[in-house]
């Protein structure tokens, strides 16, 4: 009986503590971006070219030959520039999030459209942090760090 108590006791403490980490689930988004989420970012574009996504603790900005222009978020600007971090869910290994939660006309907006997520992904046999954007049924992914020539995009079915 002992034995059952104390196997029901450690089981409880693993689930609060587990439930305690994922804390960083909020439902109101938020002006400040997590240590986690916050680095430089490349996509290859094309001939020798990247997209760049610069995530920082109060700010965001995209750019590269794919956006024309640098798209710029900070938590003081108006409407569509305007930096709102929120953890939107998970799944597989990745955590979904979006920089813009508070848009209501997500057009007016170069980021995607469906938001991103926070992930792995192995190049050789080296793991890289990823965030992988998600547009209108395709993934595409921005890799930490490095520049690398090979753009790793697709169809968002499930397999990335």
């Amino acid at each position: 009986m002992k034995v059952k108590q104390g196997m029901l006791l450690t089981i409880g403490l693993l689930v609060g503590l587990l439930g305690a980490s994922f804390s960083m689930e909020a439902n109101a988004a938020s002006n400040t971006v997590p240590t986690n989420f916050q680095g430089t970012f490349y996509q290859y574009a094309s001939h020798k070219k990247w997209d760049k996504l610069v995530i920082r603790k109060h700010s965001a900005q995209i750019s590269g030959p794919g956006y024309g222009k640098a798209f710029k978020l900070k938590p003081t600007a108006k409407a569509s520039h305007k930096l709102a971090f929120k953890v939107t869910g998970k799944d597989k290994q990745q955590v979904f999030f979006t920089l813009n939660s508070k848009l209501k006309d997500e057009a007016s907006s170069p980021l995607p459209m469906q938001g991103f997520s926070l992930a792995q992904r192995k190049i050789g046999h080296k793991t890289y942090k990823v965030v992988r954007g998600f547009q209108s049924g395709y993934w595409f992914d921005f890799i930490k760090g490095q520049k690398i020539t090979h753009r790793y995009a697709g169809m968002a079915n499930g397999k990335y």
